[in-house]
């Protein structure tokens, strides 16, 4: 899956957040203390994403609050500049810094499966030359609105660079 994708894959896991289980915690983001892993979004999101996609997610399905990171693999080839592109089109949001400096590729709102909230995207090259794309969006519902914005404000002042998301298994 492209890049174009990784809102379709954040979207299909949203559909995943109820009634998901909990198991380990991710150090790649900083995720709400008080907020769970919920395995079965992440996987959800990485099977769409297909076998170069990594995804992880958490939340407070009692408040309605969820954080999702997708992540998928480029090629050597890629253009960064195409791949923000792509990645703020696939998103809907606008381009918002220069990628070839690792600066967020996208940030603006997002709505979807009645969840509002944010999403940033970047798009990162590996030490191999490759660009890693990747999406984080932290949403809630409208049982807690403002305590999911409270969440997910710490979650973006914490959020300078790309995170480096692993499977859904919690290895790469």
């Amino acid at each position: 899956m492209g890049r174009a994708g990784l809102a379709l894959v954040a979207a299909f896991a949203l559909g995943a957040c109820r009634g998901a289980a909990a198991d380990g915690r991710s150090l790649t983001l900083a995720v709400p203390a008080q907020w769970t892993p919920l395995p079965a979004v992440a996987h959800a999101a990485q099977a769409a994403a297909g076998t170069a996609a990594r995804a992880q997610a958490w939340g407070d399905p009692a408040a309605g609050c969820y954080l999702i990171a997708v992540a998928v693999d480029g090629k050597v080839d890629d253009d960064p500049k195409d791949a923000a592109a792509a990645l703020a089109e696939g998103v809907g949001v606008s381009l918002t810094g220069d990628p070839a400096n690792g600066v967020a590729a996208i940030d603006g709102p997002i709505h979807a499966h009645g969840l509002t909230g944010r999403v940033r995207g970047f798009v990162t090259p590996r030490p191999s030359g490759a660009l890693v794309s990747t999406a984080v969006a932290c949403l809630g519902n409208d049982r807690d609105p403002s305590g999911c914005a409270k969440a997910c404000d710490g979650v973006w002042a914490a959020l300078t660079a790309a995170p480096e998301v692993v499977a859904a298994g919690g290895t790469r």
